[in-house]
């Protein structure tokens, strides 16, 4: 898994997993569409983990900045309705 390396683990994790550990915050797993809305403050999280900031421009820094603000936003709700069942009488 593309998380694995830097975030120095020997396993693989699920989203869930993945999103606690990079501190990104997420609500309602598994509501249809949730799963790539929450993939992607994943992947921006795991980018600027993999990057060596020291070798970072000032300019590339406040970019790496604005893209963690962007990854600990919180996602908005779904839209999706679920079906709820007609009550029996």
């Amino acid at each position: 898994m593309v998380a694995q390396y830097p975030l120095q683990l020997t396993y693989q994790t699920t989203l869930r997993e993945l999103l606690t550990l990079l501190k990104c915050p997420f609500q309602h797993m598994r509501v249809a569409g949730n799963d790539a809305n929450f993939s992607f403050p994943a992947l921006l999280m795991l980018s600027i983990k993999d990057l060596d900031a020291t070798e970072c421009s000032e300019v590339q820094l406040a970019a790496l900045s604005a893209f963690q603000a962007v990854a600990k936003f919180p996602r908005p709700r779904s839209t999706v309705k679920t079906k709820t069942k007609p009550h029996k009488k």
